[in-house]
């Protein structure tokens, strides 16, 4: 019994006999393997070429939500820029009303001493005539 080995397969075809016809049939058996080799390797291609295109559309998926991401990102920045615009304005106002109230407080003690003041001169003049 004969065996070929095809020097890209591990697999080997036994012949039944060797013959006249032997050479014809190796020779049949070698471009079956050739083809069958040759169909692996387009299929391997092919899967080849299908997991090119699926790590494409990975990465395209990705691409899509780390924009999605950005366009969220940039939108919460804006969000706290406006709040922050909103809360300086609201602290100057504050500070413009503290200092308000500050300068009205003391203008207030201000009057006052001048009152209290001039209460107690009259008080002491009329104490110091009697």
């Amino acid at each position: 019994m004969e065996v070929i080995k095809h020097p890209k397969r591990t697999s080997a075809i036994p012949l039944l006999s060797p013959s006249p016809r032997t050479f014809a049939f190796k020779s049949f058996i070698y471009s079956d393997l050739t083809r069958e080799y040759t169909d692996n390797s387009f299929n391997k291609e092919i899967l080849k070429k299908d997991l090119q295109a699926k790590r494409l559309q990975k990465l395209r998926n990705d691409y899509e939500i780390a924009s999605i991401k950005v366009q969220k990102a940039s939108s919460l920045h804006q969000k706290l820029v406006n709040h922050l615009t909103s809360v300086h304005s609201y602290q100057t106002q504050l500070c413009d009303s503290t200092v308000k109230l500050e300068c009205m407080n003391k203008s207030a003690i201000t009057i006052q001493k001048a009152v209290r003041g001039y209460l107690v001169r009259k008080n002491v003049e009329e104490v110091l005539t009697m």
